[in-house]
């Protein structure tokens, strides 16, 4: 028996719930998304807000925002494509490809929209603007003359602040104050501080003298607590 569509009148082609399936897919919305798609993108250090949460912008996970935007309905099985490309104005054209199952059918469905990113500082860069630290790294010099190790021990500590920049936004120098004999580096994480002092220690097999200092507390009511570790060379 040759089945035949009511609305176009074609007995040729996938039927779907006794359409044909150009007539029932114009009918039906199975796939629906924005046109228009924003995310948070700070301008200081690249960081995209996906969910809730900065991160760096990396094609999965922003690939999960869109996959999540685009809502879909009657398919099983379904499988989402998400496929970006990047725009002159350094927004993307994006293209979402859904394939399943409708009853005994199995069908394509596409829809598109473009991605722009809205600039926004991340919780870290906000901090670090308003001069946020948690630790200060002083380095003392006992005779003038050991003055001459300065830049590299602040190449050193740069170097231990770097390898942990990726996952830690905070892991840079935020100001140095220079003094008569020496100066201050003050960090902003106080985790990536500790292993710049390590390596400090390794490379020149000096101890640092820690202390800390109650600053406040935080919002849930913890102590806020700003180290110093102390050099002297």
């Amino acid at each position: 028996m040759n089945l035949f569509c009511p609305k176009c009148g074609t007995t040729e082609g996938k039927f779907i719930n006794g359409f044909c399936e150009k007539c029932y897919l114009q009918d039906h919305e199975i796939i629906s998304m924005p046109k228009e798609l924003e995310l948070q993108k700070c301008p200081v250090c690249g960081k995209v807000k996906v969910f809730g949460k900065w991160e760096k912008p990396k094609p999965e996970n922003i690939k999960k925002f869109i996959e999540a935007k685009a809502k879909v309905k009657e398919i099983l099985e379904e499988k989402k494509e998400v496929f970006l490309s990047m725009r002159e104005d350094g927004n993307f054209n994006v293209r979402v490809k859904v394939t399943g199952k409708i009853g005994s059918e199995r069908i394509v469905v596409e829809d598109s929209a473009v991605l722009k990113f809205a600039k926004e500082n991340c919780n870290s860069c906000n901090r670090i603007a308003g001069g946020y630290y948690e630790a200060t790294i002083q380095v003392r010099w006992k005779k003038p003359e050991n003055a001459k190790k300065r830049s590299r021990v602040l190449r050193e500590i740069n170097s231990a602040l770097s390898m942990q920049k990726s996952t830690d936004s905070l892991a840079q120098i935020i100001k140095i104050e220079e003094k008569k004999n020496g100066f201050d580096a003050r960090i902003g994480s106080n985790n990536a501080a500790r292993l710049a002092v390590s390596r400090l220690k390794k490379k020149f097999g000096k101890k640092a003298v820690s202390s800390s200092t109650l600053v406040g507390l935080t919002r849930d009511g913890r102590k806020r607590m700003r180290f110093t570790y102390c050099f002297r060379f």
